[in-house]
């Protein structure tokens, strides 16, 4: 008898809490938010350059080294729960996406950090202090939007034990959509019925153990979820060697 595994994954979807809501009614108008406006890219040039420099993975983003402080960049205020609120809005005009890397990330136990679109349509998050890692560093997923905002909630006189710094923003020049991803030379488990590939429909269930992935925030390649003959739910992920992940580069590995 097969054993089935369930894992629990980072709320990556099209709406905001309610309670993150209910805070956005008492805060200042977000247009009053401090903003940081990234130097205009040329995703056309930027497309073409990738094309010559990617080998068995895609290039869909381009780095932007940016050293940004929470404690030195934001707007700050008190909410009525007894928290700080803190808000950043990042905006790379054009950009398909963007995704962030934070040099130093460390939350005091009860913080959250979510980041969501200028739209309030889409949000990644709750990041907590569950994801504190020892190398304090953080990659965030995918936001398809050239224009997102940072939202920290932390407890009263918890600042001084608060690190969070963004040190580079990824911006998007292709479009991160699975029909955008698929290729002309691939039956592609993005295609179905509505594609003229019906033979893909039965195999729905197997298809949901695929993904794709983001390395060091700028490349994108596919994994699957595979079982193991213990069967004891070590969550393991088969990936082609081509992809580039090596020991130095792992932890940047996003899975969406």
């Amino acid at each position: 008898m097969h054993k089935y595994c369930f894992f629990v994954f980072l709320f990556v979807g099209p709406a905001l809490s309610a309670q993150s809501a209910l805070i956005m009614q008492e805060a200042s108008d977000i247009a009053s938010v401090d903003i940081v406006q990234l130097p205009k890219q040329n995703n056309a040039l930027l497309k073409v350059n990738a094309a010559h420099k990617a080998f068995g993975h895609l290039i869909f983003a381009k780095e932007i080294k940016k050293r940004i402080n929470a404690l030195e960049r934001g707007t700050w205020e008190s909410i009525s729960n007894g928290n700080e609120l803190w808000r950043l809005r990042l905006k790379s005009e054009g950009a398909t996406s963007l995704n962030l890397t934070f040099d130093k990330y460390f939350l005091p136990k009860g913080s959250s950090l979510i980041i969501y679109s200028a739209d309030q349509s889409y949000v990644v998050g709750p990041f907590t202090d569950y994801d504190n890692r020892n190398d304090r560093i953080l990659w965030t997923p995918i936001i398809p939007y050239d224009e997102v905002i940072l939202e920290l909630q932390i407890s009263q006189g918890q600042a001084t034990n608060l690190q969070l710094e963004i040190g580079q923003i990824n911006h998007g020049f292709e479009d991160f959509t699975a029909k955008a991803l698929t290729q002309a030379c691939h039956l592609d488990v993005a295609c179905g019925i509505e594609d003229g590939y019906p033979q893909v429909e039965k195999f729905r269930d197997a298809i949901r153990s695929v993904g794709v992935y983001t390395i060091e925030g700028t490349r994108l390649c596919s994994v699957a979820l595979i079982n193991n003959v213990r069967q004891d739910c070590r969550p393991l992920f088969l990936t082609a060697n081509h992809c580039g992940v090596t020991t130095s580069n792992a932890s940047s590995v996003v899975v969406h």
